[in-house]
């Protein structure tokens, strides 16, 4: 989902636990947009408190 904030936001929205889910190679959602460079979902997953 890097760079996908149109699909980020309302799962996350929805469920603000998913913040702190991990992805099939368990890695946390704001450690993958680093990686991917995605500055929108960063910002967002930030504002949601991701850390």
């Amino acid at each position: 989902m890097m760079g996908m904030l149109d699909v980020v936001r309302p799962v996350v929205d929805a469920y603000p636990g998913a913040i702190d889910w991990l992805g099939p190679h368990g890695i946390p959602l704001l450690r993958h947009a680093v990686a991917g460079e995605s500055d929108e979902v960063v910002d967002f997953l930030r504002s949601k408190g991701a850390v």
